[in-house]
């Protein structure tokens, strides 16, 4: 079996210490550990590696050097099939075409849990507190791939002292009744403990802060209380709405700071990893993941403020190859050290989707692997 004592001793650590000297070092040993990993276990994988001249008795020179799979590629079988037993399946929404799908063993599910935990609690802090989530509750596990909108919202559970559901069941998006969510917010207004707002980030808008603004009734939530969101940027783009927008908005809605609005960045192929972003400014990695933006044409790396394709490494998936993943969204690193509030990592901005394109070079690797 691999060694792993890189990754364990990552995944311990705090996701933003600013004294952490010597992050990239163990970053470098827990990818190191992970490709070897990878290579060993899943065909396609090698076959993709082979392709970029690497093979298990060669390694990487920089993070940079790791070959990537683009995100097209897990709508393969044979990428997602790993040794390890799985545990459950995840497939995405698949909004902009064919849903990717990955196959969690225990050991990744456990490893994602760990860091999804502490880069939220890093941002909402650790204390348990009422939550209103503004979607359905997440649909149980059973024979079918969990839906990685349930898994998402799954992640956030753990902060919860009281869980409420208000959107409508069986709407996809989630749509909520306003009547009961202004009930339910001006319940929780009248208290003295912060709480929590959670949704997607279509549902929020659409669906709470749009009617909250339209109907010119904005609550005051109790110091201290956060709301939050993931992912559905994309779904907002008919409606003009930007991130600046969207934290003005939600700031006046719910009677709180720009700051008190996290806004959580994720994607499938590397579910459990987050990156928060709080008034609208950077999001920053965390110690489990690094980032390198790629020239869309030349696919060679670009340096700092020059906008391209996002890649993110990480040494958290176990049963499936997604330590180095190729997105589809085009971003830029704005600066790496220790933020304004005190957070260690790469900053970074995502600036929206890339135009649908063919993975070049490697479209061909699961395939060969194969024959």
């Amino acid at each position: 079996m691999t060694d792993t004592g890189a990754i364990e001793t990552l995944l311990a650590r705090s996701p933003f210490a600013p004294d952490d000297r010597d992050r990239d070092t163990l970053f470098a040993r827990a990818m190191r550990e992970a490709f070897a990993h990878h290579l060993a276990t899943n065909a396609a994988f090698r076959a993709l590696c082979e392709d970029a001249g690497l093979r298990a008795d060669t390694w990487p020179d920089s993070l940079a050097d790791y070959p990537y799979v683009p995100a097209a590629l897990f709508k393969h079988p044979r990428l997602t099939r790993g040794a390890a037993p799985t545990a459950l399946r995840l497939r995405s929404s698949g909004t902009g075409g064919a849903a990717s799908e990955i196959a969690v063993c225990p050991v990744t599910a456990r490893r994602q849990a760990k860091a999804s935990a502490k880069v939220i609690a890093a941002y909402l802090g650790a204390t348990r507190r009422p939550f209103l989530v503004l979607d359905t509750p997440p649909v149980p596990h059973g024979d079918g791939p969990l839906a990685a909108r349930s898994a998402a919202t799954r992640g956030f559970l753990p902060f919860a002292s009281t869980v409420e559901y208000v959107a409508v069941p069986g709407t996809d998006p989630p749509a909520v009744d306003l009547p009961k969510l202004q009930d339910a917010l001006e319940r929780c207004a009248r208290g003295n403990e912060p709480i929590g707002v959670y949704g997607p980030t279509y549902a929020l808008y659409r669906a709470a802060i749009a009617p909250l603004l339209a109907a010119g009734t904005p609550v005051r939530l109790p110091a201290g209380s956060k709301v939050a969101h993931l992912g559905g940027w994309k779904r907002l783009g008919d409606e003009r709405v930007d991130r600046a927008t969207f934290v003005r908005d939600a700031a006046f809605a719910f009677g709180v700071t720009s700051e008190d609005i996290v806004d959580f960045y994720g994607f499938t192929e590397q579910m459990g990893l987050v990156y928060g972003s709080t008034g609208g400014g950077p999001r920053v990695t965390p110690c489990y993941a690094e980032l390198i933006v790629r020239d869309p044409d030349t696919l060679l790396p670009v340096p700092d403020g020059a906008t391209g394709l996002v890649q993110i490494l990480t040494p958290v998936p176990h049963s499936y190859p997604g330590i180095s993943v190729l997105t589809d969204d085009v971003g830029r690193v704005v600066g790496r050290g220790v933020d304004a509030q005190g957070r260690r990592g790469t900053w970074f901005e995502i600036d929206g989707r890339a135009a649908r394109a063919e993975p070049r070079g490697c479209g061909d690797a699961p395939a060969r692997a194969e024959r």
